[in-house]
């Protein structure tokens, strides 16, 4: 057991040293020892990239929001984000998102059936238009470290994009035989003010264990 958590310690932190360093001893070392530990990293899904946080981490900070077109004003039927959706279900979740995000317009198809599947599983009905809005803000990159106090002081810059936008389409129940209930939701569309209108659109998926609920208000 020791010998294997001295090979599993070693395989993580050898497989982990930075690609490009100014270092020739680290790279030498990096290019020997990758080959020996990269058949059990890629085996046992253990390998990292550290690239993603330095030199150049990410700033983005992204909010994906639901709307639907009511008397002619968007809606906002669910934020998605990490504070909305279960813990452990946000990971996939958002990680499909982004991959969305980042295919531009290429990906612009995948993004409407997104919201095509959103509209079917949220029993929204048909011919209603639906977007996908992405809000978003940088956390600025300074050229040298900032005190407490600036940071403080500092507040983030919403801005918002369209990802998509379509129509939802009609329920397809001819040939899907008995309904499955335990597979649906429903979305409350109320307008704000109504009796019964909830400040909170609530968003449960009644498959076992995933539920989530997004605020109604946006930044």
């Amino acid at each position: 057991m020791i010998l294997f958590c001295i090979w599993h310690g070693s395989a993580i932190a050898f497989y982990s040293l930075p690609p490009d360093t100014e270092s020739a001893t680290l790279n030498e070392i990096r290019r020997v020892t990758i080959r020996l530990f990269r058949p059990y990293m890629l085996a046992t899904s253990q390998w990292q990239q550290w690239n993603l946080f330095a030199p150049n981490p990410l700033r983005r900070v992204v909010r994906y929001v639901i709307q639907v077109r009511q008397a002619n004003t968007w809606k906002t039927i669910a934020v998605l984000d990490s504070g909305t959706i279960e813990w452990w279900r946000d990971a996939d979740e958002l990680k499909l998102l982004r991959r969305l995000e980042d295919g531009e317009e290429y990906w612009y198809p995948v993004r409407n059936r997104y919201l095509e599947e959103f509209c079917m599983q949220h029993t929204i009905r048909r011919d209603t238009p639906i977007r996908l809005v992405y809000h978003y803000y940088v956390i600025p990159r300074n050229d040298h470290p900032m005190p407490l106090s600036w940071w403080k002081s500092w507040g983030p810059e919403w801005k918002k994009k369209v990802g998509a936008q379509t129509v939802c389409p009609p329920r397809q129940e001819a040939n899907a035989g008995p309904r499955d209930t335990s597979a649906h939701a429903q979305v409350s569309l109320a307008e704000p003010g109504e009796a019964g209108s909830p400040s909170m659109f609530a968003i449960s998926f009644y498959r076992p264990m995933f539920s989530l609920s997004a605020k109604s208000g946006t930044p």
